[in-house]
């Protein structure tokens, strides 16, 4: 997480904010009252929201190694993104 934030302030971001999402789902099956299968489904994700030229950029990833990826796609949403009134 801290390398993200680093990184987003490295390349111009006034402020960030980071956050993080680790799901894990189990998935359980029976026919005629006898176990079929027994599934695990596991989701990561990060989200970037920062402020860069005093607007509001976001991205997000499941990719969580590409942590430039991340900072460049929301850098270049803020150009679209509202005026930040605010800090983080």
């Amino acid at each position: 997480m801290r390398k993200i934030i680093d990184s987003a302030l490295s390349k111009g971001a006034e402020s960030c904010e980071v956050y993080s999402l680790s799901s894990l789902q189990t998935s359980v099956s029976f026919e005629t009252n006898r176990l079929k299968g027994v599934s695990n489904t596991e989701e990561r994700g990060i989200a970037l929201r920062l402020v860069h030229g005093g607007r509001i950029g976001f991205a997000t990833t499941t990719r969580v190694g590409e942590i430039d990826r991340l900072v460049e796609d929301a850098i270049a949403t803020s150009s679209a993104g509202g005026e930040a009134t605010f800090a983080f």
